[in-house]
């Protein structure tokens, strides 16, 4: 099969591409598939014009301009439209029905290809529409709803996206969560230090609602310390016992991640928290870490049902955390069922439900696995 990827933008903000569409296409792609992706790095003009192999994928950024605006490029539409072309697919996947990936949708669509669309995020008004100015909000929302009824099928990253999906359109969607790729051992959590790893960007939970939960913690398990990654620029200031890592990656992420007793999720319930699929938890799962968070959305879904608390119960998470932290049995335990959980949401159990979806659902004029 000749299967395209067709990113919404570059790789060097945002995650979409690097944690979710690559795995997929490079899983493909070690099955046989012949995967390319086109990436519109409008976000990135450092990244335009280059190209690579990238495990067993072919990327291809086109160059960018003239344009009147980044979000306005219909030179950039046009080199897209030509390498589509060029590389001739059986099937098209685009990554968000908004932007350039929405747009390449449509016209690849009415050009004769089969394209489905992926949807990994809430970008109406309940989600990150609320961040953009009002003209351009209603507009992502008219693209997004035009381009979802058009697509010959959708994939998405949680069942919150499904349920919302299934008033636009009457065909199911498949239901695809973000994966992960296991550590190759578990880590020594039940033998670590009383280190409580607080793993986000702060758009799931408050600054207030940290620090709530971590005095609570500390006036029941004073030994603990709070270690919290990420770039959240609002993250509480002077925590006691606690120590602020900022953005990590590589082995220095592995580190504070094996390093840790337990992961901590907090998280709101609200749209925007119930659409995604938490690439963050899965990071912690995938090192067998002991979690604890709250039933809302893939949260607990993912974690499963023995790290999840009832959304928005403070007693019971700094409960639970309390339990981890000071029973070592319980952690072990916790951190087997993270173990057998993180087997479960593997990349290659993520790809084969995607391939076998392509097979069953879209017809092919060369046989599965030809190039």
């Amino acid at each position: 099969m000749r299967i395209l990827f067709i990113a919404p933008f570059g790789t060097c903000r945002k995650q979409t591409v690097s944690r979710r569409m690559m795995p997929l296409a490079q899983g493909l792609a070690a099955a046989g598939h012949a995967v390319e992706v086109l990436i519109p790095a409008w976000d990135c003009p450092q990244q335009a014009g280059g190209g690579e192999q990238d495990g067993g994928v072919t990327v291809r950024i086109p160059r960018l301009g003239p344009a009147p605006h980044r979000l306005l490029g219909p030179a950039l539409v046009w080199r897209m439209l030509a390498a589509a072309d060029a590389f001739r697919p059986d099937l098209v996947h685009a990554f968000k029905p908004i932007g350039y990936s929405g747009a390449l949708a449509v016209l690849l669509q009415r050009r004769g290809y089969q394209v489905v669309v992926d949807v990994d995020d809430l970008e109406t008004g309940a989600g990150w529409g609320q961040r953009r100015r009002p003209g351009l909000h209603q507009l992502v929302e008219w693209q997004e709803r035009w381009v979802l009824r058009r697509a010959a099928g959708v994939s998405v990253a949680s069942r919150y996206l499904d349920e919302r999906i299934a008033g636009i359109r009457s065909e199911p969607c498949l239901y695809l969560p973000n994966g992960l790729d296991r550590a190759s051992e578990p880590a020594p959590a039940a033998f670590n230090p009383p280190i409580v790893l607080l793993y986000t960007r702060g758009n799931d939970v408050s600054a207030a609602r940290v620090a709530r939960l971590w005095s609570k913690i500390l006036q029941k398990a004073p030994e603990a310390k709070l270690r919290i990654i990420g770039d959240w620029s609002e993250a509480p200031e002077n925590l006691p016992r606690c120590e602020r890592l900022g953005w990590l990656e590589g082995e220095a992420l592995t580190a504070a991640l094996r390093g840790s007793a337990l992961a901590l999720f907090p998280v709101s319930d609200s749209p925007l928290v119930r659409a995604k699929s938490p690439a963050r938890l899965l990071d912690c799962l995938a090192h067998g870490l002991p979690i604890v968070t709250e039933d809302v959305g893939e949260y607990g879904r993912l974690a499963g049902p023995e790290a999840a608390q009832s959304a928005g119960d403070d007693d019971a998470l700094v409960a639970a955390t309390v339990e981890l932290l000071q029973n070592r049995s319980a952690r072990a335990a916790r951190a087997e069922v993270s173990w057998r959980q993180a087997e479960r949401h593997a990349w290659p159990r993520r790809v084969a439900a995607l391939a076998g979806w392509y097979e069953g659902r879209f017809t092919f004029a060369r046989p599965i696995g030809e190039r």
